[in-house]
């Protein structure tokens, strides 16, 4: 199962570069996000399934600015804005997801070689 959803903004924070990684349709960058089920193998391990959300679309980087508390003292890192149609086919998709098959297996390497 995989399925893309535009989103209105994606914004990461980089607190130590006092950076953002920002990707918005103001911008007309087209923000969207990858909802996918994939199985990560870790040998000795169950494998078992994960809801993978991906983001997507072009981006931009800003100096982080209007802040008035320390960025290194800040415990998020970023956010997403949906419409709320956008957010409930988000809920819709991630239902999906639960319920489908995983479309393919990814090997945990940091399991593989210590």
């Amino acid at each position: 199962m995989r399925r893309t959803l535009g989103v209105k903004a994606i914004r990461v924070y980089i607190p130590e570069l006092l950076k953002e990684v920002d990707s918005s349709i103001e911008r007309d960058e087209n923000p969207s996000i990858l909802v996918k089920k994939i199985v990560r193998r870790s040998p000795g391990r169950e494998n078992l399934p994960e809801i993978e959300l991906v983001f997507k679309g072009s981006r931009h980087l800003e100096d982080l600015r209007y802040y008035s508390k320390d960025p290194s003292t800040w415990i998020t890192w970023g956010e997403i804005y949906l419409s709320p149609r956008q957010a409930l086919k988000l809920a819709q998709a991630l239902i999906e997801a639960v319920l489908a098959k995983p479309q393919r297996e990814i090997i945990n390497l940091v399991d593989v070689y210590g």
